[in-house]
């Protein structure tokens, strides 16, 4: 970090972290042991951890230090990375994904999904290896062509100053053991379940409503949670057609299934329960009336 404050190469990146009324700070990117460690990180050490998952992974991954636009409406530095493949044509965006450390975003395509992507602008890239300044008449996301080849487009720091940094980085201890985790997931697990499951009945009680479990259906439903788990992880949808069909022959004829798939990010069932009342899709759910009541929770 000191080689690129000291190269001043913040400045031509066009990634303005400070301005001249603001008090003078050092901004400060811990290695990924020691976030690790903390078990938190900054903006800046999660994109760095995810570029440094993805090269481990054996992609050619980069750190991309750029703009995006606040709730406030202000610009403000983020770094997100930048994956490419081999032999695409990078400068028309074909072979380029940006992925999104902070929203778990992936974007594949820039050519079509340029406005969906929360990126506004892209100042420099880098990974272990290069440091790339962009150079080209316009740094927004749209106009940006990532033929990191081309030095009319981006102005590579000498291999000289980058390796002496790269090596400085590396662990001396070999790689970083990971623990596994403390938490029994599946007693936590069925714990959220009972109580969200307490919920329900308490509130379709109050409803005037009786509740019955239908645990057959609860058991198929599993199977669309580990399908939507998946698609969060990695993008791709499995196994929905087997799903739906499945789904049709545990559903009696002239009965309706609904669903409502939702991601939480705790392990609170008060919340959880909150959320799926203000949602006027689950309060439907919520209070589904009939000869035979099969509202599920997995």
């Amino acid at each position: 970090m000191r080689l690129l404050e000291k190269g001043g190469l913040f400045l031509v990146c066009g990634v303005s972290f400070a301005k001249p009324d603001w008090p003078r700070r050092s901004d400060i990117w811990h290695s990924l042991h020691t976030v690790l460690a903390k078990g938190k990180a900054t903006v800046e050490e999660k994109g760095i951890l995810l570029c440094s998952l993805l090269h481990s992974f054996g992609l050619d991954a980069y750190c991309v230090m750029g703009s995006c636009t606040a709730d406030s409406g202000a610009n403000h530095g983020v770094v997100w990375c930048v994956s490419l493949t081999p032999g695409m044509e990078w400068g028309a965006g074909e072979g380029v994904v940006l992925w999104d450390p902070l929203g778990g975003g992936r974007y594949d395509n820039l050519n079509a999904s340029v406005r969906d992507i929360p990126l506004n602008t892209v100042g420099c890239i880098f990974n272990k290896n290069n440091f790339l300044a962009n150079i080209q008449a316009s740094d927004a996301i749209g106009h940006v062509r990532f033929d990191i080849g081309n030095p009319r487009h981006w102005k590579a720091m000498g291999s000289a100053m980058v390796q002496p940094v790269a090596e400085s980085l590396t662990p001396s201890s070999g790689p970083i053991p990971l623990l596994p985790s403390t938490h029994n997931v599946f007693q936590i697990e069925q714990a959220v379940e009972d109580t969200l499951r307490a919920l329900v009945v308490e509130h379709r009680r109050h409803l005037g409503l009786y509740t019955l479990w239908d645990e057959s259906l609860g058991f198929i439903l599993s199977s669309a949670l580990s399908a939507y788990e998946t698609e969060r992880i990695v993008g791709v949808t499995v196994g929905n057609a087997d799903f739906q069909h499945s789904v049709k022959r545990a559903v009696p004829e002239g009965n309706t299934f609904k669903g409502f798939p939702v991601q939480f990010v705790h392990r609170d069932p008060a919340r959880m329960m909150g959320a799926l009342k203000a949602s006027t899709v689950a309060q439907d759910i919520l209070a589904t009336r009939g000869v035979r009541k099969t509202p599920v929770v997995c």
